[in-house]
């Protein structure tokens, strides 16, 4: 069975990997968190009718109920060339097949850091 490798715990991220279950791929999901945070629903933290607990789902009860395995870790690189990827705790692996599902959070645009926005991490929709 060819494996699949996923990286990133958010809304694509676990839509891959229950796909790639379903195709009968082996699939493990990379995060580096340990829930899943459910944006849509993250408006109603700041004004206390949604707690941030509310707002989120075990990945590790996503895995088991779906199949794939869950690796909660940091990817530092990922080199196209030696198809490798780096994991902050696991070290160098080499990988078959890589999705890349991390979303736009990840990318740092400059004066951004100057801002909030409930769809900026899940942090966020408790400092506001």
């Amino acid at each position: 069975m060819k494996k699949v490798t996923v990286i990133g715990g958010g809304i694509a991220g676990i839509e891959a990997a229950i796909f790639c279950r379903k195709e009968g791929f082996e699939v493990e999901l990379i995060s580096d968190r340990t829930y899943l945070f459910i944006y849509p629903i993250a408006i109603w933290i700041p004004v206390s009718t949604l707690s941030f607990e509310e707002a989120k789902m075990s990945l590790s009860t996503l895995a088991e109920k779906h199949g794939f395995s869950l690796t909660v870790d940091t990817v530092t690189a990922i080199h196209a060339d030696t198809k490798t990827l780096t994991l902050e705790k696991g070290g160098i692996r080499i990988e078959e097949i890589l999705i890349i599902a991390t979303g736009s959070g990840k990318m740092r645009h400059p004066g951004l850091e100057h801002t909030l926005s409930i769809c900026g991490t899940p942090e966020q929709s408790l400092q506001l």
